[in-house]
């Protein structure tokens, strides 16, 4: 059969206007066999690689069509046509203006000249005050959120038919207060904390061991009987928690300079869903791909769940999950002149150029095979040139170059706006010679080093004061991971505004400090005052003190507490001697204390130190 070469566009057409249509061309047989294939050329040259098979079902005679619409009143309906995959690839890259694989060319011994950029400036807000670390991390774990957990955890109570008191939402404050303490003092033991020899006050004081235990064992985010039958998320247990933290990532500013990487949530109980990272400090657990900046605020993140991960399914097709989580997170940047990096798990042709389209400078390391053969010289050839040796290629379209720099190894770097650039010296130990030597370094890999570690900084914040506990229950350690993320976020928050106030080092809290602050307000703002426990303590509790020993010094409260006008009470102690007030411009002494506040502060006709305590800022 005499076959009739077909166009790219005019089959793009006819696949449009649907290929049950179109009739055979010989005219000589019932079925007809039109191949479909790339445009390679200008001269529109088809090749036989790609078959699309289509039965164009056409009576001969026009009497026994009629004959047989009558009988049996219906139609035949052409054969459900077959794309291949290429071509659908093939399809999606002409819709995004992409290159395909096979068409990418690149041009060797070119200079590629960096242009001028006006990069992004994040805007600065007009502050005015600091605000407390509190009011930071309640834009996290808000009182909504805290709602949401006293209502469901009560709930799964009920349906479980257990023995459990209501909790409430004070309760629940106090609980997630407990896990910011527990991580700034780790125990290898949760009951430690409790038993008579190792126990902190600040903990077993604030909650009964056994109570503690109950909530976390009933402790819930949804409603488990009413799961909708067409819900797919792996984590739907825990995404109100999750998404009420994203919606306040995504309402912070963005930095100039971004990047992308996996961070993983340790768990190695059961989960079907678990992951193994190699070289992570943390191999084994839930995996999230994260979009931090330099400083390493997180702006964004997705938690992986294998198949039901919120991509693009064509993307991932055609790219794989890597890319496919750098085009879900790139949504989040709608400024231009960004730069963002990432590593060789996520980069490829297709992704640069996507990424350039939208005024979003990217670089990161490569692997070769994803950028169709670029002609640079092999390893040895660059070992025999001597340490900090260089190439670079430029694509046809000038849309994506690649860096071969060889140090001890070669690597290779990627990027849609810079290569070698200006090349710098830095410093490498020679084995040889045994000293340090100065080797020349592009400037994307001096930049692609600087401007890398965004996740690796959250996560290593993180660690430092870690809730490290022991579960089977994954949504336990997703609970207590997002308190650790709420509490590093929020403190980058206000380092970043103290630093624009221009506070003293000295006078900016640490993390350790912001949390501490973080737990006493919990447990203290705009609740009434603790209850002392009833009975007598015991002989080998740190409770009973002898009657020589030091008294503990009281400690001022934290302006959350102190300010919010609820439950300040003055009330005498029971002291032999008066106690020194508080107040800072005071030298008088005094029996009167507050309730709350647990400190003492007179009361007298000429000053009262009581009422300026609570109300002065």
């Amino acid at each position: 059969m005499n076959r009739k070469p077909l166009k790219y566009e005019e089959l793009v057409k006819l696949i449009e206007e649907g290929l049950s249509d179109i009739k055979c061309l010989s005219g000589e047989e019932d079925e007809c066999e039109i191949d479909l294939c790339e445009q390679r050329d200008a001269g529109g040259d088809i090749s036989d690689n790609e078959e699309l098979e289509v039965n164009a079902h056409e009576p001969t005679d026009l009497a026994e069509h009629s004959e047989t619409l009558e009988d049996n009143e219906t139609v035949p309906v052409a054969k459900k046509r077959k794309i291949s995959k290429k071509m659908q690839k093939n399809i999606y890259y002409e819709n995004n203006e992409l290159t395909p694989p096979t068409k990418i060319c690149w041009r060797k011994n070119v200079t590629y000249i960096t242009p001028e950029i006006n990069w992004y400036t994040p805007p600065i807000p007009a502050d005015i005050d600091l605000e407390s670390p509190l009011y930071f991390f309640r834009q996290y774990f808000t009182k909504d959120l805290f709602e949401l957990m006293t209502v469901n955890t009560n709930l799964f109570a009920v349906q479980q038919h257990a023995r459990f008191t209501a909790t409430t939402q004070n309760e629940l404050e106090v609980f997630v207060r407990m896990h910011i303490l527990m991580g700034n003092l780790p125990y290898p033991r949760l009951k430690c904390y409790w038993e008579n020899k190792l126990r902190i006050p600040t903990i077993a004081d604030a909650m009964p061991r056994d109570r503690f235990h109950k909530l976390r064992s009933f402790l819930h985010f949804v409603n488990v009987e009413e799961k909708p039958p067409e819900c797919k998320d792996r984590f739907w247990k825990i995404r109100p928690l999750y998404d009420t933290i994203r919606k306040r990532m995504l309402q912070l500013p963005l930095e100039t300079k971004l990047s992308i990487d996996e961070q993983m949530v340790h768990f190695k109980g059961r989960l079907n869903v678990k992951q193994y990272v190699k070289n992570k400090p943390s191999p084994w657990g839930v995996k999230t791909y994260a979009l931090c900046g330099t400083s390493g605020v997180m702006y964004d993140f997705i938690i992986y769940q294998g198949t039901t991960t919120e991509f693009n399914s064509d993307q991932v097709e055609i790219f794989g999950v890597g890319a496919s989580a750098v085009f879900k997170l790139s949504e989040r940047i709608q400024e231009v002149n960004v730069q963002l990096y990432f590593d060789n798990f996520f980069s490829n042709y297709q992704l640069l150029q996507y990424l350039k389209h939208r005024y979003i400078h990217a670089a990161g390391t490569a692997r070769i095979d994803r950028f169709h053969k670029p002609p640079f010289s092999t390893d040895a050839e660059m070992k025999q040139k001597g340490r900090g040796t260089s190439e670079e290629v430029l694509s046809n379209d000038g849309e994506v170059m690649l860096t071969k720099w060889f140090d001890n190894k070669s690597v290779i770097m990627a990027s849609n706006f810079m290569t070698v650039g200006n090349t710098e010296t830095c410093k490498r130990w020679d084995k040889r010679r045994k000293e340090y030597v100065e080797v020349p370094r592009p400037e994307v890999i001096k930049n692609y080093n600087i401007n890398m570690g965004g996740v690796d900084k959250m996560d290593f914040l993180i660690s430092i004061y870690r809730t490290k506990i022991r579960s089977r229950k994954w949504t336990l350690r997703m609970f207590t991971h997002s308190i650790d993320l709420a509490c590093v976020n929020s403190w980058l928050e206000y380092r970043a505004k103290a630093e624009r106030l221009g506070l003293r080092k000295k006078d900016i809290m640490d993390l350790l400090h912001f949390r501490a602050y973080i737990a006493e307000g919990l447990i203290g703002a705009n609740k009434p005052p603790t209850l002392k426990a009833r009975g007598r303590p015991l002989k080998d509790s740190p409770l009973s003190s002898s009657s020589t020993s030091r008294q503990n010094p009281e400690s001022l409260p934290i302006p959350n507490i102190r300010l919010d006008g609820l439950h300040h009470l003055p009330v005498f102690d029971d002291k032999s001697f008066a106690s020194r007030c508080k107040m800072m411009s005071c030298k008088s002494r005094t029996h009167i204390k507050c309730e709350k506040c647990q400190i003492h502060l007179c009361i007298g006709k000429k000053q009262n130190c009581f009422a300026t305590f609570h109300t002065k800022k």
